[in-house]
């Protein structure tokens, strides 16, 4: 049995591996993966982590949609519509992140994590 202690380094990479795994298998989630490590092993205010979670998803999303092009499995048709809400819907969240208090998004995020994996159960 090996008791070799972790260092916070290879936890990072571990979550860190996990996040891309999430964001390439799912489309999502890797966001939220990277949120509660950023808070959990970065010890990141949860504003900062949100924020900083946005950077680390683009050139993943990137990534992904690229490999998502090439097998050609984008329907098209929904995205001008899913872009017309998201767009506006980015810029208000944006801006009631530097507003809400940390508690406040923190119980917001969990409940949309929540009623996503319910959603995905049913």
């Amino acid at each position: 049995m090996n008791t070799t202690k972790k260092s916070p380094g290879s936890a990072r990479i571990i979550a860190a591996l996990f996040t891309g795994i999430a964001n390439g298998l799912f489309g999502a989630g890797g966001g939220m993966l990277a949120v509660v490590a950023l808070e959990r092993q970065n010890g990141l205010q949860t504003d900062k982590a949100h924020a900083t979670a946005l950077v680390i998803m683009l050139p993943l999303t990137v990534i992904s949609t690229i490999l998502y092009l090439i097998r050609g499995v984008i329907v098209w048709q929904n995205v001008p519509f899913v872009a017309l809400g998201m767009l506006p819907g980015s810029l208000i969240g944006a801006k009631l992140l530097g507003k809400l208090k940390s508690v406040w998004i923190d119980r917001i995020f969990c409940i949309l994590m929540l009623a996503a994996g319910i959603r995905l159960l049913f």
